[in-house]
């Protein structure tokens, strides 16, 4: 298997079928699909393309629900020798909705493991002069800190991914990560795009390791 070759993701809770699969039509290297069940095939649930260090989420709306279609920047940033990533998005149940900031980063209590914490409303400054449109139809100009003063400023961990080693030649059986919502995160506090934000993201961070592992592998 090398960074060039079409690649799926089984997930799936532990023991069980499997739930979603994620299309990676370009290895590692590529844009990501999600689709429902087992098989590609059919309208896709969600789609992440890339562009350096920034990577696009298209997010689905659910009309049933009263939730809109939206797009969430996932931003990779490095200081040597961290790397983190981080987003901002409106979460709520449709009744509270607000601008919170996510940040993916490597627990420092284990190598193969990263964290997703809850940052807060406000803790993107240099994005107050973005657009951010609403998954319940709203839209938002400003800053994510002025839409809602009453949320918690507290940082908690919402999710845990781990990563599993593997190599290029590693069969497409091969567990390539874990991952486990936490505390609010385990909820519908934040809402149905946070879930698959929170997912998607953490699937594109092992696409991305499993990238630079496989071009220092040559």
């Amino acid at each position: 298997m090398n960074s060039s070759s079409r690649m799926v993701l089984h997930i799936a809770a532990p023991g069980s079928s499997t739930l979603y699969s994620a299309n990676m039509p370009q290895g590692w290297d590529g844009p990501t699909i999600l689709y429902a069940g087992s098989r590609v095939q059919g309208s896709p649930m969600l789609y992440v393309e890339r562009s350096g260090r920034e990577s696009t989420f298209h997010l689905p709306g659910v009309p049933s629900c009263g939730i809109m279609p939206c797009q969430i920047v996932l931003q990779c940033e490095y200081a040597d020798p961290v790397t983190w990533f981080r987003f901002t998005m409106v979460v709520g149940d449709g009744t509270n909705n607000h601008f919170e900031t996510f940040e993916w980063r490597r627990s420092s209590k284990s190598a193969g493991k990263w964290k997703l914490t809850r940052l807060g409303p406000g803790a993107e400054e240099d994005m107050s002069q973005q657009w951010y449109p609403s998954p319940y139809g709203q839209e938002y100009y400003g800053s994510p800190a002025a839409t809602d003063s009453s949320s918690s400023s507290r940082k908690e961990t919402v999710a845990i991914l781990s990563e599993e080693k593997t190599s290029s030649r590693s069969s497409s059986r091969s567990k390539v990560g874990g991952f486990q919502f936490k505390g609010s995160g385990a909820t519908s506090e934040l809402g149905y795009h946070w879930t698959l934000m929170a997912a998607m993201s953490g699937i594109v961070i092992l696409q991305l390791i499993g990238a630079g592992e496989s071009r220092a592998s040559g």
